[in-house]
């Protein structure tokens, strides 16, 4: 790896020096084996990649002290897979769940709702059998799930390793368009109890999340 130097001042009291030790540092274009070094516009450089390090020597009457101070490529925040459980009762006391994808491309997510599986989370009162619909923009239905192993793209969510863990437990896998959606689980039966949404991101579109549950009259 390529050195910097670094060279710091002191706040000066009457103003910067008039030079600086950096006018006097040649440029260096060439590692001494002779490879060229190479500049930021000729790498293509990762998220998350070190882009580079620079070690600082600071000086003052108790001694002297080395710090490393190393440089990453920003990484984008986003919503990689978001969850929320709520208590699940009938008819308008439902769990709701909202999240809107973003951006011009398409997006493909899963969607579960889990009952059983919470136990060993230790709590009580699980939703024995959740359902789930997913409906866009204009309130309509586009997906429907009672049974995750029933869903057209069971294989899909199982190679994503998303499967629930109880066969009562509902999930969907979707391409979306961008736009708002939401998830609406209910109890068969009119059954009730706690029960977990989770929307998970297995596409590349960013993803915005909110969530809503009408609680139990």
């Amino acid at each position: 790896m390529s050195k910097i130097l670094c060279v710091l001042y002191d706040d000066p009291v009457t103003g910067y020096p008039q030079s600086y030790a950096r006018d006097d540092v040649p440029k260096v274009d060439r590692y001494p084996g002779g490879q060229t070094a190479p500049t930021p516009k000729q790498i293509d450089f990762q998220p998350g990649a070190l882009l580079g390090s620079v070690q600082t020597n600071t000086h003052n009457p108790s001694g002297t002290a080395t710090n490393p101070l190393s440089f990453f490529e920003a990484v984008p925040a986003t919503a990689k897979n978001i969850s929320t459980r709520l208590a699940v009762g009938t008819n308008d006391n439902v769990l709701i769940g909202g999240f809107i994808v973003t951006g011009n491309a398409s997006k493909k997510v899963i969607v579960r709702a889990i009952g059983p599986s919470l136990a060993q989370y230790h709590v009580p009162n699980l939703l024995q059998d959740p359902t789930l619909e997913l409906y866009d923009h204009t309130g309509a239905v586009i997906k429907s799930n009672d049974n995750w192993m029933n869903d057209p793209g069971a294989a899909q969510i199982q190679a994503n390793h998303l499967a629930p863990g109880d066969p009562r437990e509902s999930a969907t896998i979707v391409t979306l368009q961008p736009g708002n959606y939401t998830v609406i689980v209910r109890g068969k039966n009119n059954t009730t109890g706690n029960a977990l949404i989770e929307v998970y991101d297995v596409g590349t579109a960013s993803l915005d999340i909110s969530s809503k549950e009408e609680l139990i009259q």
